[in-house]
């Protein structure tokens, strides 16, 4: 009984967490961005919305990790990479959101190439 409260701790509550405050940040640059895509963001759009990715990915690792599923080291990758992209969002909002498209695209076709693979 023990372990089943901690699962559901760890994975409906702790790793929710930072699930639901990266889609509320990822929102949030979403909608500056999206209403002046050609436009430069200003600084708290273009970190709002790459803090958003990475924590909405973060909190996808911790809950995977908790409920013992296999990992996805490319997310840890784009995570990574998302915090650097505040630049982009600086010079283009547009830039910034197709950098994430193209980095979550290639990342979730990877991940589906790597599935499929027997072995």
């Amino acid at each position: 009984m023990v372990g089943r409260t901690r699962l559901i701790l760890g994975a409906y509550f702790y790793a929710h967490i930072p699930l639901l405050l990266g889609i509320v940040a990822i929102a949030a640059g979403v909608k500056k961005a999206i209403g002046h895509p050609l436009d430069h963001m200003h600084l708290g759009p273009a970190i709002a919305l790459s803090a958003g990715v990475t924590l909405y990915l973060a909190g996808d690792t911790m809950y995977r990790r908790v409920l013992g599923m296999p990992p996805r080291p490319l997310r840890v990758l784009v995570a990574a990479l998302a915090l650097p992209a505040i630049l982009l969002g600086l010079w283009s909002a547009l830039a910034q959101l197709a950098a994430f498209t193209a980095l979550l695209i290639a990342a979730l076709a990877a991940e589906h190439g790597t599935a499929r693979r027997p072995g």
